[in-house]
């Protein structure tokens, strides 16, 4: 009689063996993992949207007085409540004269957006770096850029060439 090798007996829970089981459990992290990333990601999407309809509110509201011939007091009054009450964007306007050499001339107004990833959090930097890269592909709007770091992104938005702004906050 020879000796027979009897089969090993595999670990198995509900029929599947333990390293099948570990094997569609990590499948299954990787999933929730990409599925959350592009969850993160289209909500950022929708925040730069958000803060580019407020851009176009302040923008249409200072072409209006702009036509009718009125000054208004350019000031954070002007930015959209949604924008106001977001966590993740921040705006802050700022009258500049429309012409440096003669303070006459009357003052124009710009919103200023900045961030730096370590004093803000990733998202609220990422979607200022986002607003940045997509206003800079846009012709309506007029950049100045005072940085744009791997961590650190703050530029300007010019609205108007021409006096609309009240010389309240100089």
């Amino acid at each position: 009689m020879g000796s027979e090798n009897p089969e090993p007996e595999f670990q198995r829970f509900l029929g599947f063996l333990v390293s099948e089981w570990m094997t569609a459990g990590i499948v299954l992290l990787v999933l929730v993992a990409l599925g959350t990333g592009f969850l993160v990601d289209r909500e950022r999407d929708d925040l730069v949207k958000t803060a580019e309809k407020g851009l176009a509110q302040i923008k249409n509201q200072l072409d209006t007085a702009a036509q009718a011939g009125r000054l208004l007091v350019c000031d954070n009054s002007l930015v959209p409540m949604e924008v106001q009450d977001s966590e993740y964007i921040s705006f802050s306007i700022k009258i500049l004269p429309t012409n440096q050499g003669n303070p006459e001339a009357g003052y124009g107004a710009a919103v200023v957006i900045e961030s730096e990833r370590e004093r803000d959090g990733n998202d609220r930097f990422v979607i200022a770096k986002r607003l940045y890269a997509s206003l800079n592909e846009d012709e309506e709007y007029r950049l100045m850029a005072r940085r744009n770091d791997k961590d650190d992104v703050a530029f300007s938005v010019l609205f108007s060439e021409r006096a609309v702004c009240k010389a309240t906050n100089v």
